[in-house]
């Protein structure tokens, strides 16, 4: 059978590609009120921001931090719950430094915009290279990101997906690639996990989760703090293979947990 190209991307794609280029890239709040409901909720890392008038403010003081960002999306998977994207955002901040920093990103709409998003963003990379002076490259873009078509929910990937969060394997799985893909060792010995959203895509599966356990060391922390027990945002899209597999794309708050432990530790 011919595919369907008369019916054109789904509604729920062109309010993210709204999201991306004319919100976040073009820096314009018009934008934010037309593609986001008045009370929006906005999870980023450990805070939220609900509400457009405390959201697009806090969106503004990056942009102004980083002015010309862009926005590059790598993947995206939409369900009849929600659509996610793996994206990077990059540019020069006012200094002068130049990054490039990952993230994964949950959506929720009510049919005619977006309500809520859980996002989180490797600010640790972008930490790194603001330091150094280093910028990462920029991962190849999705070659047609708002043509993603929507996939029916597949119990079966789901369940595999939130056993796999509950087990506390996520940092150790092979095919999963953490943060910037440059370090891939556990920063926690896991032993709790809330998943905070999920949805599947077929086979794929979106999540937003705190993983919960003691801090294993690393991200430059005083070795006094290992040990410590500490939250862990995570966001991931992944799939679920045919092997029973799981692969994909996940970002680890490790900012958030470096200023966790190391307050803990009075570091």
């Amino acid at each position: 059978m011919e595919p369907d190209v008369t019916s054109g991307p789904h509604p729920l794609a062109l309010l993210l590609r709204g999201f991306c280029v004319d919100w976040i890239s073009a820096g314009r709040p018009e934008a934010a009120e037309q593609f986001l409901r008045h009370d929006y909720i906005a999870h980023v890392g450990a805070m939220s921001f609900s509400g457009l008038d405390s959201y697009i403010p806090a969106v503004l003081g990056q942009l102004n931090a980083f002015p010309g960002l862009a926005l590059t999306v790598h993947d995206v998977a939409l369900g009849a719950d929600g659509i996610a994207m793996v994206f990077s955002e990059h540019g020069s901040a006012i200094t002068g430094e130049q990054a490039s920093w990952r993230g994964v990103g949950l959506f929720t709409w009510d049919g005619s915009q977006l309500t809520e998003n859980w996002t989180e963003e490797d600010y640790y990379a972008r930490r790194r290279q603001l330091s150094s002076g280093v910028s990462d490259p920029v991962p190849p873009p999705a070659v047609a990101p708002w043509a993603t078509p929507q996939e029916v929910s597949n119990e079966a990937a789901l369940n595999a997906v939130t056993s796999w969060l509950s087990e506390g394997t996520l940092e150790t799985t092979a095919g999963v690639v953490l943060d910037d893909g440059l370090v891939s060792s556990a920063l926690l010995d896991q032993h709790g996990c809330v998943i905070n959203q999920c949805f599947s895509a077929g086979s794929r599966v979106a999540f937003q989760a705190t993983l919960t356990g003691t801090f294993l060391g690393g991200l430059g922390v005083d070795p006094a703090a290992i040990g410590q027990v500490a939250d862990l945002g995570v966001s991931g899209l992944v799939s679920l293979n045919s092997d029973g597999s799981i692969t994909g794309q996940v970002v680890r708050d490790r900012l958030g947990l470096r200023r966790s432990v190391s307050s803990a530790a009075g570091n």
